[in-house]
């Protein structure tokens, strides 16, 4: 009997080196999965392609469809994950807000041969049939994906989905990609509708910002030729004391007019240029800080950051942006609140949060977009200083979010790239 040890010692050694090579390969294999014409479930297309027409078409906003279509395609594909990248016309790329996949995987700019074979294809395919090697399978790799799903309406590449395997470990059917295509087009429709929604407003609103100018444009006038007219009867009465009184009235009448009106226009609508320097978030704030009103100070508290958070910045800008988010707080609680601010540090950015107990942001102002120019809570206000803030946030690559309740509070939330590099806009909750 001893005479055939031997024989399943090797069948063993042998077994064990095969389970060693298929798990060094499993990343790999997962990805070269193909499309099943049989395995998977059978979907009623019908009906689900009716729920996504209906849940996708009513979104108001390019997040909100993202969200619903990951998690339809999560839900009704088994998909173990789901990854959506979207069309950014200031980068010219596609980016993806997932934080669970290498930073460099999201952002894919328009040149990628990714973005080529989608625009040939037109329709999903399997990351398998694109090939072993060059930089459509290390995307693949990388990020866990086995089927892409191009977002295409009208010729154009508004975006893509990928999906990595079934928690089940079975192939895609031949169904189950006819439905993420649906589930794609119908996403396209909608978020090629907002955009062209949002350009159209954007459209009205400089034609809005072109006629406010020309409202100061004849401010400035008349306040031009009050001066002027001081300036001519001056020349005959100097030396008179009630015109010199008068005079002084008049000057600073003026003067207080027009710097209350630099102060409503403050940053415009325009580009904002940045003078990038080592500076310190928490000094930005203490001098924001100083610049209160004494009623508005004493609201102010500052949790103390354990660490410094030096940052790559224009400091004034930066200033500007905690000065208005601390005055509006200010008025909000009318004097008798409390506001809060506080760091902390994430993974690749750093967080500043001031939060108030004041009236509140009304809902009706936050869907219609807090961020955008000549939006306000304020009846004389002009709709300026949240735009500045958000034009100098992404000057800097950073983000500002909102959340607020009516008659409990608001809470703004300033993230600021620690390394320096850009990231998405802004956005309310």
């Amino acid at each position: 009997m001893d005479a055939f040890y031997p024989v399943p010692a090797i069948a063993l050694v042998s077994l064990a080196l095969s389970i060693l090579v298929l798990a060094c390969l499993a990343p790999r294999a997962v990805r070269r999965m193909r499309i099943s014409p049989s395995a998977g479930r059978r979907h009623n297309y019908h009906d689900k392609w009716l729920e996504a027409l209906e849940r996708i078409s009513s979104r108001l906003d390019s997040c909100e469809v993202r969200s619903v279509l990951t998690e339809m395609a999560a839900s009704t594909l088994r998909a173990r994950t789901v990854n959506i990248w979207l069309y950014d016309q200031g980068t010219r790329c596609y980016l993806s807000t997932s934080s669970r996949m290498e930073a460099r995987f999201r952002k894919v700019p328009a040149s990628h041969r990714l973005v080529e074979s989608m625009l040939s294809s037109g329709d999903p395919f399997n990351f398998a049939d694109a090939g072993d090697e060059g930089e459509i399978a290390d995307f693949a790799f990388f990020t866990g994906s086995i089927v892409c799903a191009p977002l295409i309406t009208s010729r154009e590449l508004v975006g893509f989905m990928t999906i990595g395997p079934q928690t089940n470990g079975v192939a895609y059917s031949e169904s189950d990609v006819k439905l993420l295509s649906a589930f794609a087009t119908q996403a396209a429709v909608q978020i090629k509708n907002i955009r062209l929604g949002e350009d159209l407003l954007d459209m009205k609103e400089s034609d809005a910002f072109n006629r406010a100018c020309s409202f100061i444009m004849h401010d400035l006038k008349n306040f031009t030729h009050s001066l002027s007219l001081l300036s001519h009867n001056a020349r005959a009465n100097i030396s008179s004391p009630e015109f010199q009184r008068e005079a002084i009235k008049a000057i600073d009448l003026t003067a207080a007019r027009m710097r209350s009106m630099i102060e409503k226009i403050s940053g415009g609508a325009g580009h904002i240029k940045t003078d990038m320097r080592a500076g310190d978030l928490m000094s930005a704030l203490e001098n924001a800080a100083k610049r209160l009103p004494a009623s508005a100070a004493r609201e102010l508290s500052i949790e103390s950051p354990e660490f410094a958070y030096p940052c790559l910045m224009d400091s004034e800008a930066v200033e500007t942006v905690f000065f208005n988010i601390l005055m509006n707080a200010h008025e909000a609680t009318c004097g008798r609140g409390q506001i809060k601010a506080g760091f902390h540090a994430e993974r690749d950015s750093v967080v500043v949060r001031i939060s108030d107990n004041g009236s509140g942001i009304p809902r009706p102002l936050l869907e219609k977009g807090i961020f955008r120019p000549f939006v306000t809570t304020k009846q004389n206000g002009f709709g300026i200083g949240l735009h500045q803030c958000k034009t100098v946030m992404e000057s800097h690559g950073g983000m500002i979010e909102v959340e607020s309740e009516e008659g409990r509070g608001t809470v703004f939330t300033l993230r600021f790239p620690a390394n320096g590099e850009a990231s998405a806009g802004s956005r309310a909750v």
